[in-house]
């Protein structure tokens, strides 16, 4: 595929719909000025000595999934406990298990994703997680009792129902010009779509 530099992503989770249980509910808002090269770090290693792995330390979305499914105490987690800085050495043969176990959990995640170039592609990544957090607000959309970021550590995961710490404070901060353009970006990548549904009734 050819992916655009520039882009911001969404991802969604099994199990997790809006209130009117169909639609499903963003999990994850992220944005790179090297998309590609982010969304890989999320899913992982394809091959090599740990092959089906990854990095906890590459990405936050890793961490934060890793956290969670490391104190359910099935994993080794090896020297670095998946919470020291991201420059701790830890010991990538007694973590694979828990790599690979991550990585399976965001590879079945579907995603999508628009090529957006600066400056309206951060304004857009922090507008759409402030806009979907429910932290310190009464939950709209809220997470299934099963989600897996109930048992977060993060307050930030818990109470804003996504894979996200940053900018989920700022639920009373979105910015609303950020939808036409978010819409002018979708737009600008299925432009024979958005002339369908434009003429649709």
């Amino acid at each position: 595929m050819k992916w655009p530099e520039l882009g911001v992503y969404f991802f969604f989770e099994s199990g997790e719909t809006r209130e009117d249980g169909l639609t499903g509910r963003v999990v994850r808002v992220g944005t790179s000025t090297r998309l590609w090269e982010r969304l890989r770090q999320h899913r992982g290693t394809l091959a090599g000595q740990y092959a089906g792995g990854g990095s906890h330390s590459g990405t936050v979305f890793r961490e934060l999934i890793a956290e969670v499914l490391g104190a359910s105490g099935n994993f080794e987690q090896g020297s670095s406990k998946w919470d020291r800085r991201k420059d701790a050495p830890g010991d990538r043969t007694r973590e694979h298990d828990l790599e690979v176990a991550v990585s399976a959990h965001i590879r079945a995640m579907p995603f999508l994703w628009l090529g957006v170039n600066d400056p309206w592609r951060k304004m857009i990544e922090v507008s759409a997680i402030a806009l979907l957090s429910n932290f310190e607000r009464e939950s709209i959309d809220a997470p299934s009792p099963d989600w897996l970021g109930r048992r977060s550590r993060s307050a930030e995961v818990l109470e804003s129902g996504l894979w996200n710490r940053k900018d989920v404070s700022r639920s009373w901060d979105h910015d609303p010009t950020f939808l036409p353009m978010l819409r002018s970006a979708c737009d600008a990548m299925f432009p024979l779509r958005s002339e369908s549904v434009r003429a649709s009734p």
